[in-house]
């Protein structure tokens, strides 16, 4: 799989106290599903918001929906 910055870290720096730019941490691992909070919680980007794959950025599962259904 090929990655894509969105923005690289000389923009981030310049730009990570404008209160226009939002940060998000969506840090996830499949096998261990709290690590990402676990690794937030031990040091992330000043500002950023930890946004779970589990709970916010996935519908419900209903059992026929897949691991990550997605949010209507």
């Amino acid at each position: 799989m090929a990655y894509r910055t969105l923005a690289d870290t000389a923009t981030l720096a310049k730009n990570l106290h404008d209160p226009g730019w939002r940060i998000f941490d969506v840090r996830h691992d499949l096998a261990d599903p709290e690590l990402g909070r676990q690794l937030y919680a031990e040091g992330h980007i000043p500002g950023a918001t930890f946004i779970s794959l589990d709970t916010e950025l996935s519908a419900p599962k209903t059992g026929s929906t897949g691991r990550h259904p997605l949010p209507d």
